[in-house]
Order: C-alpha cells, then sequence, then structure tokens
C-alpha cells in the first residue's frame, strides 16, 4: 500500500487518531476527558515505529480498545444525530466513525498478531 509498511501505516494511524483527539479536547470540540486517549494514542504511534520493545504490544492493545470505546460511543451518537432529524451531519459522522470503528477493530486483530509473532522472535543480536 503505497510503499508503506504495514508497522508505519499502524503506527500513523494511532498518531492521527490522538491528533484528532487531542484537537477535539482543546479546540471545544469534544470533552476534556479526550486529552488522556489522545495522548496514549500517539505515544504509542511512537513506541511502535521503535524497532522492537516489549512495551509496543500491551500498550497497542490498550490504546485500541480505548479508540474503540470511544469510536463505538461516538457512531451511536452520530446515529442518535440520525435519527433526531439532523440527516446530513449525522450520516456523514455515522459512516466516518463507523469505518473508523471497523478500522480500529481490524487494526486491534491484525496488528496484535502481527507484533505479537515480531516480539516472540528472538534478536539475532542476543
Amino acid at each position: 500500500m503505497l510503499g508503506l509498511s504495514p508497522k508505519i501505516i499502524i503506527s500513523g494511524s494511532f498518531i492521527v487518531i490522538g491528533v484528532i483527539w487531542l484537537g477535539s479536547a482543546f479546540l471545544g470540540e469534544g470533552p476534556v476527558q479526550l486529552i488522556l486517549p489522545g495522548l496514549a494514542s500517539l505515544l504509542t504511534g511512537t513506541v511502535l515505529l521503535r524497532k522492537k520493545t516489549r512495551w509496543a504490544k500491551p500498550l497497542m492493545i490498550a490504546t485500541n480498545l480505548y479508540n474503540l470505546v470511544i469510536l463505538a460511543y461516538q457512531a451511536f451518537a452520530s446515529y442518535v444525530i440520525l435519527v433526531v432529524g439532523v440527516t446530513v451531519f449525522g450520516s456523514i459522522a455515522l459512516v466516518a466513525y463507523t469505518l473508523a470503528t471497523l478500522f480500529f477493530l481490524w487494526l486491534l486483530f491484525y496488528s496484535s498478531f502481527k507484533l505479537g509473532e515480531e516480539a516472540s522472535s528472538p534478536s539475532p543480536t542476543s
């Protein structure tokens, strides 16, 4: 995919969602409670860019679950907005949050297995 390694795509997705959560919190578009998942996502994205660290997989799984809960709630809230009658914004938000939820759900299963294989293999220097 565009010549990027899966590790860069995975870490980039965490960095992007971290920027979105922090931007929402600081611009007043979302609650202040989004600062913690934003910082956790940024930390996870930077840790995943490193070669091999034992904290990468547990941090990635925990942050991914955190993001999944928030994105699923946002998709539900978008559905409620759609039912109330705000159709244009509600439908766009519902599609965007549902796709993001499915992407992070896929990321949870795919990358946890792939990162687990990398972490379990012994390094050639040890």
